[in-house]
């Protein structure tokens, strides 16, 4: 049984493309920004390119950066298969969220998919927004979002373990069972320590059991808002959903910042 820590997907990067996602408009929010602002694009923690890759086949220069070697890879494996034209539309590097050096200025500048939460440490946290305010352009938008306590979390967030789906990998013909244990909490920090467990039943009945140890930080409105105008910013538009609800409604908390 192999072990990781640290949001890297190390053991499990392989699965990632078969989590069962519900449309919540996402992808078309994205590509509609894009459209309006027009220009250069990154995006922050583009892990297996669910978001770089239909950006860059609608015809968008992306610029795409992830901390995980694993994820990148299977995002080239990917783009590989794609034209000539759409691969000069992504240009890929492994960096930290926190830390970033590129030498040009973006329109557009996302860290989708909660990835911001992978920040633990509040210097960590402060660091990105400023790196991000660092390579927007004076009339670009930056847009990230956090999911949304509904409560206040404690200890009764913990939970056992949870069978979320069982597929088959199109690629290697194996059976694939994902479990989710809410495994422990820092109240203290606020940082949940969720972790997955992905069971394998091969083709010829072998079977392989790996596990992923995540760890995100969870924000409440109020800490999250000041922090982005701390860093500079101003939010221009707030969302729960990627549909226009109200943030005080949604699931999420989706902002949209401005210089």
């Amino acid at each position: 049984m192999a072990v990781t820590k640290g949001n890297l997907y190390g053991n499990t990067a392989r699965f990632y493309d078969l989590e069962e996602r519900k449309d919540c408009g996402e992808l078309s929010f994205y590509l509609e920004r894009a459209s309006k602002l027009s220009g250069d694009i990154l995006e922050i923690a583009c892990g297996t390119g669910r978001i770089t890759l239909p950006l860059a086949q609608a015809g968008f220069s992306v610029w795409g950066i992830d901390l995980s070697e694993y994820m990148l890879h299977l995002l080239k494996e990917k783009l590989h298969t794609l034209s000539n034209e759409i691969q000069k539309n992504v240009h890929l590097q492994q960096a930290s969220m926190t830390n970033f050096v590129m030498n040009k200025s973006y329109n557009l500048i996302l860290i989708p998919g909660i990835s911001y939460q992978a920040l633990l440490k509040k210097e960590d946290q402060i660091e990105c927004l400023k790196t991000v305010y660092h390579h927007l352009k004076a009339d670009g938008e930056f847009i990230f979002n956090v999911f949304r306590p509904f409560k206040q979390l404690d200890e009764t967030w913990i939970q056992p373990e949870k069978i979320q789906w069982e597929k088959i990998d199109p690629q290697t013909g194996s059976t694939i069972q994902k479990s989710h244990i809410a495994k422990a909490i820092d109240v203290e920090h606020q940082i949940i320590y969720p972790e997955y467990i992905f069971r394998i039943t091969h083709e010829n009945g072998t079977k392989e059991e790996l596990r992923e140890q995540l760890s995100l930080k969870y924000y409440y409105y109020e800490q999250i808002t000041d922090m982005i105008q701390a860093a500079g910013f101003t939010i221009a538009e707030q969302y729960g959903n990627y549909d226009g609800s109200s943030i005080e409604d949604g699931a999420e908390m989706i902002f949209v910042c401005k210089k």
